[in-house]
């Protein structure tokens, strides 16, 4: 798993080298819950889990970045609270760690300096579609025994994030963002099991939480205010 934590730092080498427009590193602290065959609803309090992440952005223009996020968090998930399939009995917990880039669409976007390198601050609602992989580690107890196909699930997940968020920036080079994103796996396995739920319906997992980014080459976002 450890390995896999190495995809970010080499986007991030290759994104350093991308155009001379402002771009910024950021931290991300969160909460994720995952919804699935152990978990119907995403709003379950009780499997709600801490979540950490280290986010790259390149703008291009006020309006417009490329974004490269590397997380990790935890999911789990439970049969016992749930009347009818504490039966089957089956607790889950998975560590997940993904790797992602895609484009972020800054709605009222605007330079951080005008023609005079004059700060303003500035507060903007966003939205991001991302790409990329998420690799799961799910282990899980059951009173039951699970068939024996249910063993030979794939732990690697195409994500496709989509996120909606609000920015505000304090100063020329820092800025705080607060997101939501919602993240479908297209596979009922990043649970570990399908069979004896619903194969079906493929599992989702959510994020939401605050970043705190410092710019770095600040003194080239400077545009012409409408």
């Amino acid at each position: 798993m450890l390995r896999k934590l190495t995809i970010l730092p080499l986007l991030l080498l290759s994104f350093s080298l991308f155009g001379q427009q402002a771009n910024e590193i950021g931290l991300y602290g969160g909460l994720s819950v995952y919804q699935g065959d152990l978990v119907p609803s995403p709003f379950s309090a009780e499997e709600l889990n801490p979540a950490f992440a280290l986010t790259y952005r390149q703008f291009f223009n006020p309006k417009l970045a490329l974004r490269a996020t590397a997380l990790w968090t935890e999911l789990t998930g439970s049969d016992l609270p749930y009347t009818g399939r504490n039966v089957r009995g089956v607790v889950m917990k998975s560590t997940v760690v993904e790797a992602t880039i895609g484009m972020e669409w800054h709605l009222l976007g605007k330079a951080r300096l005008n023609n005079t390198s004059t700060f303003r601050q500035k507060f903007s609602p966003y939205l991001g579609i991302s790409a990329g992989l998420a690799f799961a580690d799910p282990k899980f107890t059951e009173k039951v025994e699970l068939p024996k196909k249910e063993e030979d699930f794939s732990t690697t997940f195409f994500v496709l994030p989509i996120t909606a968020g609000v920015r505000f920036e304090m100063t020329n080079k820092l800025s705080f963002s607060f997101d939501f994103s919602t993240r479908p796996v297209f596979s009922d396995y990043l649970d570990g099991i399908s069979v004896n739920g619903n194969p079906d319906k493929d599992d989702w997992f959510f994020t939401s939480g605050l970043t705190i980014l410092y710019t770095i080459n600040a003194e080239n976002d400077q545009f012409d205010f409408d």
